[in-house]
């Protein structure tokens, strides 16, 4: 039994990855994120499957450096 709750705790805390600032885990989070690149002109549609991994949170952008920041704070914008 000790075993048993070792192990469930074991993979309780390596379940998940850690993500960056600003990101979440998510098994099934949007293929098509807003980036900085198309935040002014989003896909109407996003039609593929979900993406396991790190996501930005919302109110946030993903950068072509894989990082997330407010609209305000894209490269572009600077």
């Amino acid at each position: 039994m000790k075993i048993f709750i070792l192990l469930s705790l074991i993979a309780a805390t390596f379940a998940y990855p850690k993500c960056p600032e600003n990101q979440y885990y998510d098994v099934c989070g949007s293929d098509c994120p807003l980036t900085c690149d198309n935040f002014n002109t989003p896909e109407e549609e996003c039609d593929r499957m979900c993406n396991r991994g790190c996501h930005c949170e919302e109110g946030y952008l993903k950068t072509d450096r894989n990082r997330c920041v407010k609209p305000e704070d894209c490269p572009s914008h600077k």
